[in-house]
């Protein structure tokens, strides 16, 4: 894996519109120069709510990086493993659904999904690896999993707690 802390910008926590408004502005400026955007969720259930941390990152070839999270909270427990991790991926793939539309219209931008699920037989999330990466796979995305899965893993983790 290249690295990517020259010239690195930490940009916290936005609304999606304002994440949609950046990424176009930071496309504009580095013109025609590929890049890479990688989308990520994450949850954590606290005492009487469940929080989601969308992570947004871009990577460009020129070893330039933008970050964003988006936090969205819920009123409630959510318990049930299968249900967080679904809602994890439809919030990515709302997200790279919109940003494809905003500013997929560039040759040189390529989008990628990350899940917190591990493909490993061993952990209880395994069992929707294959149902959720598929998903995004039909509609065009290409998905990673843990331990590959580092926007949704690490950074966007970081921050649900």
């Amino acid at each position: 894996m290249p690295d990517y802390r020259t010239e690195t910008r930490l940009e916290r926590q936005y609304l999606l519109r304002d994440i949609f408004t950046r990424i176009a502005a930071y496309l504009n400026t580095h013109g025609s120069e590929p890049c890479h955007i990688i989308v990520g969720t994450d949850s954590q259930v606290h005492a009487q709510t469940t929080r989601f941390v969308i992570g947004v990152v871009i990577l460009s070839s020129t070893k330039q990086m933008w970050t964003g999270t988006h936090r969205l909270t819920k009123p409630y427990k959510i318990h049930s493993i299968y249900e967080r991790l679904l809602y994890e991926t439809l919030l990515t793939e709302d997200v790279l659904t919109a940003l494809r539309v905003n500013v997929g219209k560039k040759p040189n931008v390529t989008f990628e999904a990350h899940l917190d699920i591990s493909g490993e037989n061993q952990f209880y999330s395994a069992r929707y690896a294959k149902e959720l990466s598929e998903r995004l796979l039909r509609i065009g995305f290409s998905a990673r999993l843990k331990p590959y899965a580092y926007v949704a893993s690490h950074y966007a983790n970081r921050y649900t707690k």
